[in-house]
Order: structure tokens, then sequence, then C-alpha cells
């Protein structure tokens, strides 16, 4: 029987109608009440609203949407345009640690859904996602979010999102593109990382299993590069402390200056093991400073130690007007909290080096900031007849003839 007209469908809670239609779902957040009102048409189990607007777990949406309750599990799909998706509902509030609280994912069991949507806003953990785009399917207790479009932190984005809620143990695949983002907005919001700033791009495809955060980061495995551009890092001006520190190695290190240390490009690719992130090919280049290095990054602790070989560098034009640069190598090992790195100078490195190498480069550096060497310009040059003979000049060139008379006269 087909029947049709304007209707209203309001569910206090779909966990309990889930529940009593079996398919159970354990206790979590969200799943509260439902409404649905606009156009009805229905045939036998299957519910079709069209221009609709559906209220759900706080969040508003307007478009299509089809209920039908015939198969083994209810089914829900549609086109929504939906104001804000806030996950946290379901997984839990974002904070700057891994919980070990288990987190529930017997929805991904409950029901079907197929929707194609368009999101004002996303909200994951800490992070803010803008406009987006995305195809969100769910069967058999697979999630897949595929986002066609993502606007955030001043950037863009894309990638797919999938929870296997099927098995015993929870599995997770993410595989996704960033650029021209917001470093500094964005590595605060999702590792409470507060040091670098820039515009950057992030390409990752990571797997993990587990039933809570903390589980989830030390399952970790996959791979991904970073490259950022015209940024900083934040709170420490490294040619300042390296200039310091070779004054006084001891206490150099402690001074530094909380300026900050300019790049024009920051890059590195990285693999990830059980939650150990591992990069062997750091580079940042800048106007005073280049460096390269390598590392490792403990996930679950949020810790990491680096070793890192800054070369300073002094801008020089030579005749041509080409730019040529001289290099004062410091190892540096970074190291402690995300939130809360801590620099030293790689003692055994610098006991090793060549003192004579160190002194040059210093001098020179020295030489080149005070100005100290320059040739003289046209107004300050001597005077012709004032200048000493060179072995180009005429007297030096008579100089052997003039020997060899006085050697034939004494013999």
């Amino acid at each position: 029987m087909i029947t049709a007209g304007t209707a209203t469908l309001d569910i206090p809670s779909l966990r309990r109608l889930l529940a009593w239609t079996g398919s159970p779902m354990d206790d979590g957040g969200g799943f509260g009440q439902l409404n649905v009102s606009g156009d009805l048409a229905s045939n036998g189990g299957s519910y079709s609203f069209s221009n609709a607007t559906v209220l759900f777990d706080g969040t508003t949406a307007t478009g299509n949407l089809l209920i039908d309750t015939d198969g083994a599990r209810p089914a829900v799909s549609g086109t929504l345009a939906v104001d804000q998706i806030d996950t946290n509902i379901y997984t839990g509030e974002g904070d700057t640690g891994w919980s070990t609280e288990e987190l529930d994912y017997s929805w991904t069991t409950a029901l079907d859904i197929d929707f194609e949507l368009s999101a004002g806003e996303i909200i994951a953990g800490n992070l803010i996602i803008g406009e987006s785009a995305l195809t969100l399917t769910q069967k058999d207790g697979v999630l897949t979010a595929d986002l066609s479009k993502m606007s955030l932190y001043d950037g863009t984005g894309r990638g797919t999102f999938t929870v296997d809620g099927s098995k015993a143990v929870p599995s997770f695949a993410a595989d996704f593109s960033l650029t021209d983002i917001d470093i500094d907005s964005f590595l605060q919001a999702a590792a409470d990382f507060k040091w670098i700033r820039g515009t950057g791009a992030f390409n990752f495809a990571v797997t993990a299993a587990g039933a809570s955060e903390a589980a989830i980061v030390q399952t970790l495995n996959g791979s991904g590069n970073i490259t950022f551009r015209n940024g900083a890092i934040k709170g420490i001006d490294l040619t300042h402390l390296i200039r310091i520190a070779l004054t006084n190695p001891v206490i150099g290190w402690i001074q530094g200056s909380d300026a900050d240390t300019e790049f024009t490009e920051l890059s590195s690719s990285f693999t990830v093991k059980d939650g150990l992130l591992t990069n062997d090919d750091l580079k940042m280049t800048g106007p005073l400073i280049r460096l390269s290095g390598s590392g490792t990054s403990n996930i679950p602790k949020q810790t990491f130690t680096y070793r890192v070989e800054p070369t300073l560098v002094t801008p020089i034009k030579d005749s041509d007007r080409s730019v040529k640069r001289v290099g004062l190598d410091i190892p540096i090992i970074v190291f402690g909290k995300w939130d809360n790195p801590t620099f030293s100078p790689d003692v055994p490195a610098l006991v090793t080096s060549t003192p004579r190498q160190v002194l040059e480069s210093v001098g020179g550096v020295i030489q080149r900031t005070l100005g100290i060497g320059k040739k003289p310009t046209s107004d300050s040059a001597p005077a012709a007849e004032d200048t000493p003979a060179t072995k180009d000049t005429p007297a030096t060139k008579k100089a052997p003839a003039d020997n060899k008379v006085r050697r034939q006269r004494n013999e």
C-alpha cells in the first residue's frame, strides 16, 4: 500500500528504537532524539521524505531521506545539506592526550547508511573542518567517509577514513592529502603542537586498531610527507643561539633567544610502525640558516628526539654579483614533549670537531658581520705610484735577468 502526504516523525531515542527492532547498541553518546518532517511517501516498510528537515543529535539537515526497515537491519540513505557534524558526540570529547576509555563502535553494526552530504562544519577531536562534501556509507559494520572536498585552516584537502567495527577489535584506515593549510592552527588542534608556523602540505596514509585512543596510537602504521613554506620555528632563534654558544659553549645554550628561526621551506618524509615515527631526511632552508636532520617521535608518549645539523650561512656577493654562502656547522639535539622541546649541543660531535676549522669558520662569520677585510673602494684606493710592485709589474719581471748578470760577473 502506498501513502503520501506531509508528515512528522518524532523518535525520542534512536538508540532505544534500534534495540527494539533487533539492532541493539552499547551504551554511549549520541543516537538520541530524531525528528524528521517533510513530504512523506511510504510503501510497506519503506518511508521516503522529500523536502525534509532533519533534527538529529544537535544537527540540522535539509534534503531527501529514505528509511527502509524491510532488510536484515534498518537502512537510511539520502542527500542532505548539514549545518554541522560533531563526531565527538560518538567518539568522546577532544583533548590533548590519548584516552584509555573504550570507545563504542556498536553503532556500525546497528544500521546501514548511504548518504551524499554537504557539511558547513565537521568537528573531529579538536579539529574543526569547514565546508565539506562527502559520501558516507556504512554496511555490515564498515563505515567509510570519502571526503572529496574539505576546507580547513585556510587550506583545502581530500581523503578517506574507514572504521571497521564488525570485529572484536575495531580497525581504522586514513588516507589524506592537505594543501596550503595554516600549520600553526592545524598542529595545535591536531596534536597540541605549538612551535611551528607557516603554510604547508600534508600527505599521509595510516592504519591502526584498538578499542581506545591509547590503543589506537600504539598500533599506528603507515607513511607520509610534509612540506612547510614561509614559516618559522617558534620561540627559538637557532642563528642567535649558535653564535652565543660559540663564544660560551657552557651557558650559551641557556641564554638563547625568544625570537623565531625563519625558514623558506621545511620538508621531510616519514614512516610509522607501532606508533613510532621515523624520519631521516628532514631539511630546512632559510635566509640565515640551513638544516638537515633525522630522528624519531613516540606518538603514544607525545615525545621526540632529533639530531639536526644547522649550517649558519652568510650571503657574500662576488665580483659578478652572484651570491656565495659559507657554512658553520653546529650539531644540535632536539628532544622532549611535543609542546615543550629542549635544544642542546651534540657535545661528542663538538669535541671531535677540528678546532682550526671551527675557529676559521667563526672568524669568517665575524669578519663578514663586522665588515672586516672588505676590498677598499675607489675613493680610498692608494695612488698608482704608492702601490707596491707585484709579480705582474715590470720591476718583478726584470729581477731574474739582473740575477743572471750578477752570477756571470762572479764567475
